[in-house]
C-alpha cells in the first residue's frame, strides 16, 4: 500500500528500517510517522499514548504504531540501561524481501492473517525468545556496513510469529505457521503454473483445507482473492513478454494462461488502462536485439529455452 506524504516528525531518510535504543528524557510531543514504528521493552517502564489512549509498557510488552497514527512517547528508563528497542520501517520493507503477508487494515498492522493489536504483552513462554530476537535485531543493525536487510527482515518476521502465537486462541484448528505455509505453497504453485488451468478446488486439495477456509485464509494473508491473484500473476508475466519479445498477443495469451488475445486485451486494459499493443509501443525500453544481447551478456538467456 502506498501512502501520500503528510507532515510527520521525519521519515526514514536513507534506510528502509532503523533500529535503536534511543532513550527519551521527557515526554515528547504528539506526532505521526509515514512508516510503522514498534517499541519493545526489555527493561524499565515506558508510557505510550496512541490515538489518545495510554499504554504502560513493562518488560515483554510491545506497542505497534501503524503509519499515520498519532502517538506520544514518555520513557522512565535509566541512561545506563537502555531497555527499549525502537524499530521503524517502511510498509514495503518486508514485502520487498519475500515476506508478502504484512499489511495495514483500519490503522492496525496485519501479519499472516492476524491483526496485531496496538499493545501486546508476551507470555512467559515466548518472552525470552522475543527478548533475544530484539537484541539480535539491534546487534545486526548496529553492524551498519555489514548488516543484512534480508536477515533483519527474517528476524522481524520471527518476532511477529511469536506475537501471533500468543494471540492465537486455544481452539484455533490450524496453527499459524501451518496455515501460512499452506498459503505460501499455494502462491508458489500459482507462480510456477500460471500458464496452466488452475482451479480453487485443486489449491484447496493441496492445502488440505475446505474451499471456504482456504479462500478466507488466502484473502486474509495475501490481501487478494484467489482469482485476482492468479490474474495478477498472469498479467505480470504477460507484461514481460509484451515488452521483451516479438510474440503475437495470441501466443502470449496462450503462454500465460489467458487463452486468447481478446481475453488478454480486456484484462490488461482493465488493469493498466492501456491496451497491450499501445503498451508495447509506448513502454518498450529496448529493441529486441538489444534486450537479447543484454541477457546473453549476463548469461540469463539461451536459445534453448526462449524463442523470439
Amino acid at each position: 500500500m502506498q501512502h501520500t506524504a503528510i507532515a510527520t516528525n521525519g521519515p526514514i531518510k536513507e534506510l528502509p528500517i532503523k533500529i535503536s535504543t534511543e532513550v527519551l528524557r521527557k515526554k515528547g510531543n504528539p506526532h505521526i510517522h509515514s512508516h510503522t514504528q514498534m517499541s519493545y521493552v526489555l527493561a524499565g517502564t515506558m508510557k505510550h499514548f496512541v490515538d489518545g489512549k495510554e499504554y504502560i509498557q513493562t518488560p515483554g510488552s510491545c506497542v505497534i504504531v501503524p503509519a499515520y497514527t498519532l502517538h506520544t512517547i514518555d520513557t522512565t528508563i535509566s541512561e545506563d540501561t537502555p531497555g527499549v528497542v525502537f524499530i521503524t520501517f517502511h510498509d514495503n520493507f518486508l514485502t520487498e524481501r519475500g515476506h508478502k503477508y504484512f499489511s495495514y487494515s483500519d490503522k492496525h498492522a496485519r501479519f499472516e492473517g492476524y491483526t496485531l493489536p496496538i499493545f501486546s504483552e508476551l507470555t512467559e513462554e515466548t518472552k525470552d525468545g522475543a527478548d533475544e530476537l530484539m537484541r539480535a535485531l539491534r546487534r545486526e543493525f548496529n553492524k551498519r556496513k555489514d548488516m543484512s536487510f534480508d536477515k533483519i527482515s527474517d528476524m522481524l518476521c520471527s518476532f511477529f510469529r511469536l506475537l501471533c502465537t500468543d494471540l492465537a486462541k486455544d481452539n484455533d484448528i490450524v496453527l499459524i505457521e501451518e496455515r501460512a505455509n499452506a498459503i505460501t505453497n499455494a502462491v508458489k504453485y500459482i507462480e510456477d503454473n500460471y500458464s496452466k488451468k488452475i482451479t480453487i478446488d485443486d489449491l484447496c486439495g493441496m492445502a488440505t483445507m475446505s474451499r471456504c477456509l482456504f479462500t478466507k485464509h488466502f484473502k486474509a494473508i495475501t490481501g487478494m482473492t484467489v482469482a485476482s491473484f492468479i490474474l495478477s500473476v498472469r498479467l505480470q508475466r504477460a507484461v514481460t513478454k509484451i515488452l521483451f519479445t516479438e510474440k503475437t498477443l495470441d501466443k502470449i495469451a496462450r503462454e500465460v494462461g489467458l487463452y486468447d488475445k481478446s481475453r488478454l486485451s480486456h484484462a490488461f486494459s482493465k488493469e493498466f488502462g492501456i491496451t497491450p499493443t499501445e503498451y508495447r509501443k509506448k513502454v518498450r525500453p529496448l529493441t529486441i536485439a538489444e534486450h537479447v544481447a543484454f541477457l546473453r551478456r549476463w548469461k540469463w538467456f539461451s536459445d534453448d529455452n526462449e524463442t523470439f
